[in-house]
């Protein structure tokens, strides 16, 4: 479900950078935006990544014999 709202999330942007480059009619202005408007949503999500949830996947762990370190994690998700 994640990738398909990042899909669209991205396919926004470039709809918004499209309509942005019809309003001021410059090709090289275009590509900016379509660059400039991504960059900032990439940055925050790669930070968001590794400082909100710097941990590895329960499949991840099990995959390379952690099982102890999966079934913590795994409780630490769904802790009520």
């Amino acid at each position: 479900m994640h990738q398909i709202g990042l899909a669209i999330g991205v396919v926004v942007l470039y709809l918004f950078a499209y309509i942005l480059s019809l309003i001021f009619s410059d090709v090289y202005q275009y590509w900016y935006i379509v660059f400039g408007t991504t960059l900032p949503l990439i940055i925050i999500q790669s930070v968001l990544l590794f400082t909100v949830s710097p941990y590895e996947t329960p499949a991840y762990l099990l995959a390379h014999g952690r099982p102890g370190d999966a079934r913590d994690l795994i409780e630490m998700i769904y802790k009520e």
